[in-house]
């Protein structure tokens, strides 16, 4: 008998409620969405559930999203972390890039069928383990990167 497909799990972390609400509308029908509003509440998920990926806001009232992220990679590396701010703080994405490895950074407000692709993209990262899901990420950015350069070349004339 075979089992069933476990629907992947996505965690939010915002401490508006209106964004919470907003994401959990928008990934409701392609995953098991966590809403909370603290690090906190946060780290109980993370530690009652299995979580494919996690959103955090940068700018939150008890811990700053770079610096959760960082702490979930350290204790939950198989999640993919995506940084969510309507700021333009560099300085914290460069350090989620470095310290928490997260998987993509994305601007309030977003674009939703963009969103959805970025989370899908993250969700399948997931599922690969170890060093497999960093080739994986790594040739979906270079193919990416391929095809824009092939736009741009054109067979000479001769």
């Amino acid at each position: 008998m075979s089992q069933p497909i476990r629907k992947g799990s996505v965690l939010v972390i915002d401490d508006e409620v209106d964004v919470l609400n907003a994401l959990q509308r928008q990934l409701k029908r392609y995953y098991e969405v966590f809403i909370v509003n603290s690090a906190i509440d946060g780290y109980t998920v993370l530690r009652d559930h299995t979580i494919d990926v996690v959103i955090s806001d940068q700018r939150m009232p008890d811990v700053p999203g770079n610096e959760f992220l960082a702490n979930v990679h350290e204790n939950w590396p198989r999640a993919k972390l995506i940084l969510l701010t309507g700021y333009s703080d560099m300085s914290a994405v460069v350090d989620s890039v470095n310290r928490a490895h997260i998987f993509s950074y994305v601007e309030k407000p977003w674009n939703i069928e963009a969103f959805r692709a970025i989370v899908q993209k993250a969700y399948q990262a997931s599922l690969v383990p170890g060093p497999k899901a960093v080739d994986l990420i790594t040739k979906s950015v270079t193919e990416d990167i391929i095809s824009e350069i092939g736009k741009l070349c054109k067979p000479r004339a001769e």
